[in-house]
């Protein structure tokens, strides 16, 4: 197991190279890597140092001393992250045979990029009150014996500003702004 886990997490931080941002990779990876004489500590201090990470914590993370539990920056300066704060506290608050490991990273936020919003009209046709809209389309159509003396054009004009006007009235347009998302 310790060969895969080897494997696979070496195969994780050669991954990470390609990905944009700044990997801090932190957890419990129960090596002892305070023994000088331990070989799967060595062999795990030796892969992550050979992939170009650095381990920040130097203290012991465990009740009965050892530190397993880590903090992995880069090391090389255009991608190493500043570690500051670390601190080590025993009394986590819960049970556990761990200790809390805490940390500060700084985090660039750009405020002044502009959020960029897109202005859509919109009509809530679902809300138009069915029953309401065909009495007032009734109510608002010529009779049939007007229309009988209008031409073909005529009648499919009258009809569309009539439906216009209805739905102007029963579902009007409102402008609502869109986040854009990039």
């Amino acid at each position: 197991r310790l060969v895969l886990f080897m494997e696979e997490f070496g195969n994780y931080l050669d991954d990470l190279i390609s990905k944009a941002g700044k990997p801090v990779i932190s957890g419990d990876f129960n090596f002892h890597v305070e023994q000088q004489g331990n070989a799967a500590a060595k062999s795990f201090i030796s892969l992550y140092e050979n992939k170009g990470y650095s381990q920040h914590v130097q203290v012991p993370t465990h009740q009965c001393g050892g530190t397993l539990d880590l903090v992995l920056t880069r090391v090389n300066l255009a991608d190493r992250v500043e570690i500051s704060a670390l601190q080590v506290a025993p009394n986590t608050g819960i049970d556990s045979d761990h200790y809390f490991v805490s940390f500060e990273v700084p985090v660039l936020v750009d405020f002044q990029k502009e959020q960029q919003y897109e202005t859509r009209d919109i009509r809530h046709l679902r809300k138009i009150d069915i029953d309401r809209f065909r009495g007032d389309l009734k109510a608002a159509l010529p009779s049939t014996e007007d229309l009988a003396s209008l031409t073909l054009e005529e009648s499919l004009s009258t009809f569309s500003e009539v439906l216009a006007d209805l739905l102007e009235t029963h579902a009007p347009l409102k402008s609502w702004n869109f986040k854009i998302n990039k």
